[in-house]
């Protein structure tokens, strides 16, 4: 114990010396940082003034077709045959920005004809002026696609079997070609519901599009 007392004793008198001999001598405690990882996290709904934006790509993993992905999109109610905006009589759909002429009760469908995985963002513009021809209370449901790959082949299908109030089944096709500024889109599908009876409903649509 004694020696211990004396080797104490010296180291301080040491420090004491060297702090003395030169001011600029620093000494302090050895801190240990631990790894700091920094993460920016994407928005996933931006507000506008007119809209909000629902940033699709995160949310569309493990869903097959747009209709999936809008089931989890904020004011969005999406039933069987029937995708409406909360709060709105009625509702209208672009594609990029274009509007499209669909019979209310085919919109469920056309919407469904695209794959969940070239959808980028989703824009519900809840207010709505003379710019957008429409009248009344409606809202408009503005899909932006992702930019398809130039001189591109290919396609995708799906198929989604769900038991909840009901058993339903639904299976879809899409095909695209892309060249240049020309794209071809073939989307075809069916479903099969069973609730009080067996529903079926097809659809197949087709469009041409030259940027």
């Amino acid at each position: 114990m004694k020696p211990l007392i004396i080797l104490i004793v010296s180291c301080s008198i040491l420090l004491v010396y060297a702090q003395e001999k030169n001011p600029d001598v620093v000494v302090s405690d050895s801190i240990l940082l631990q790894e700091v990882m920094v993460r920016a996290d994407k928005k996933l709904v931006t507000l506008k003034s007119d809209r909000y934006v629902v940033d699709a790509t995160q949310i569309r993993k493990g869903k097959n077709s747009l209709k999936d992905v809008l089931r989890d999109v904020p004011g969005i109610i999406v039933n069987k045959d029937n995708i409406s905006i909360m709060g709105k009589g009625g509702m209208k759909v672009m594609i990029n920005g274009r509007m499209k002429q669909i019979p209310d009760n085919q919109i469920s469908n056309f919407l469904s004809s695209y794959s969940a995985s070239e959808i980028k963002n989703i824009e519900v513009v809840y207010y709505t002026g003379a710019e957008y021809d429409a009248s009344g209370n409606y809202g408009i449901l503005n899909i932006i696609l992702d930019k398809p790959k130039e001189n591109f082949i290919g396609g995708d299908a799906s198929n989604s079997f769900t038991i909840s109030d009901e058993i339903s089944n639904e299976t879809g096709l899409n095909l695209k070609y892309n060249r240049k500024r020309f794209t071809s889109v073939l989307s075809a599908g069916y479903n099969h519901a069973n609730e009080y009876g067996w529903q079926t409903s097809e659809y197949f649509y087709t469009y041409v599009r030259r940027d």
